[in-house]
């Protein structure tokens, strides 16, 4: 049975009776680096991190890889696309839970930066191997039917 680093990294190997299929499309990058984080490299090194670690995971196979690449990149996608917009609107003073006017008091400056200090909480709290765990999770419980 292919692995699917060998998919991936390697091909198939051409002594194999696999050698004539063609590896699944991954999927996009799980992080589109949206400016307002600013932390597109940071999470590049992540994916790579965590992709090669899930990919190279026993229970990842050429059987299942397509849903493995979904559960990835469902589980890293979405806080980061949520947040993004979220930090986006706050950084433009666009954000209707945190208005600042040009005549904005102190207080109201200081809402919206306990705000984007919380936003960014997500860094101090987890890992990437929380986020890798997960994925293993879904994996192992039969797919994203599971979550």
């Amino acid at each position: 049975m292919a692995r699917a680093k060998d998919v991936f990294i390697t091909g198939p190997r051409p002594s194999t009776p696999e050698s004539t299929t063609t590896p699944p499309n991954p999927p996009p990058p799980s992080h589109h680096a949206a400016p307002a984080r600013g932390m597109g490299g940071g999470q590049a090194i992540e994916d790579a991190y965590i992709l090669g670690r899930f990919l190279s995971h026993l229970r990842t196979t050429r059987e299942n890889i397509q849903q493995a690449l979904i559960a990835y990149q469902t589980i890293c996608r979405q806080a980061a696309v949520e947040n993004s917009h979220i930090n986006g609107l706050m950084y433009e003073f666009k954000h209707p839970d945190y208005p600042v006017s040009p005549d904005a008091e102190p207080e109201d400056m200081k809402k919206l930066s306990n705000a984007i200090v919380e936003s960014f909480r997500w860094l101090a709290d987890g890992t990437c191997n929380d986020d890798l765990q997960q994925a293993i999770e879904i994996l192992e419980n039969g797919g994203l039917e599971s979550v």
